[in-house]
């Protein structure tokens, strides 16, 4: 077997490697985001059926009232049920373990193929690192390790049809090196960072529009002032979706990720005055794939946090909304049996009296 056909078969293993791991972190991350927003939702909608049924069941249809009150216990319910199945059925943060996999991968398929290439030896290392990426993996899922294949093509993003899109396969240059790799990262990060800086300011917005609302409320006093509970309930939802989420730490991490990739850039095209060296080529990868990997990193450790005290606030998110529901429940209880009594007595008063 020669050298370029092992070379090939080794980076189309550690390609498809990295597409079933990328994959799955996406795939992974959305559902459990998409819990984690049921959730906070679910608590929100709890706080306004017992406002709802505190206050309002007397001045409704009785069939209006009946749902309220299902609604009120439902709730708390399904909540504890959500919560049950995601710690019992779902991956939760292994996505963060997947990506972390993932883009270590990839960092060892830039440094083969730019800063290795001259190295007999490369790879034996690039092997090496697949297998020690891969154990890491499989201790930081906790021994369990359920992946959905990936049955497309590999590299997963590549697109004929693009100049500056990486075929994939081939040894690179600097200049290409530049284009299909640091570039592209640059590009990206500048283009999320927008993204989330939108989304940051339009829940810092929420965040202060309910604070606003209830501190009206509050002041305004009277049957309005009830719905201070609500408008809080909304607003910490909302904070405790940016922390979910990570905006603050993420906007500042990229933007140090934008600023170092800019300064190697910029260092990289000043050696082109001269003609850098393969040695030059070498150190762009290094300093580039470096950068990347410490902010996946720090991004990965970040997460990691937010995510724990979030999963502190949902316990109590649970704890709370259950005790709403036994609260709810037992008012409800009362008022029956004293309906029933009062029924129970008018009856026998009528039947005496006749």
């Amino acid at each position: 077997m020669n050298l370029s056909t092992s070379r090939n078969l080794l980076l189309e293993t550690a390609w498809r490697r990295y597409a079933i791991l990328d994959a799955n972190a996406a795939s992974v991350q959305k559902q459990y985001m998409r819990v984690r927003r049921l959730m906070a939702t679910l608590g929100v909608l709890a706080v306004l059926f017992a406002l709802l049924v505190d206050n309002y069941t007397e001045r409704v249809p009785t069939v209006v009232a009946l749902i309220l009150r299902v609604l009120l216990i439902l709730t708390p319910i399904v909540i504890s049920v959500v919560a049950a199945f995601t710690n019992k059925f779902q991956q939760g943060q292994k996505y963060l373990s997947y990506r972390a996999a993932a883009e270590g991968i990839l960092k060892e398929i830039y440094t083969y193929r730019t800063a290795n290439q001259d190295r007999p030896n490369r790879d034996t290392i690039l092997s090496n690192r697949l297998a020690a990426i891969q154990r890491d993996l499989y201790r930081g899922a906790g021994g369990e390790l359920v992946l959905t294949e990936y049955k497309g093509d590999v590299p997963p993003y590549y697109s004929p049809d693009d100049e500056n899109s990486d075929p994939g396969f081939t040894d690179l240059s600097g200049d290409e090196y530049l284009v299909y790799r640091l570039e592209d990262q640059l590009n990206w990060h500048v283009k999320k960072n927008l993204e989330m800086q939108r989304d940051r300011k339009r829940i810092q917005w929420g965040i202060l529009a309910f604070g606003g609302v209830g501190a009206f409320l509050a002041a305004w006093g009277g049957s309005l002032a009830i719905w201070v509970a609500f408008t809080a309930a909304i607003a910490s939802a909302l904070i405790g979706w940016e922390e979910l989420r990570g905006l603050d730490v993420r906007v500042g991490n990229y933007s140090q990720v934008i600023l170092e990739l800019n300064i190697i850039r910029d260092w990289w095209l000043t050696l082109r005055e001269t003609g850098p060296s393969s040695k030059d080529a070498a150190q762009l990868a290094i300093k580039t794939e470096k950068v990347l990997y410490d902010q996946n990193l720090e991004w990965i450790r970040a997460m990691r946090k937010a995510l724990a005290e979030a999963e502190g606030d949902e316990a109590e998110l649970v704890e709370h909304a259950l005790e709403e529901g036994r609260a709810a429940t037992a008012r409800i209880q009362e008022k029956l049996i004293t309906e029933v009594e009062e029924l129970y007595d008018q009856g026998l008063g009528e039947g005496g009296e006749r």
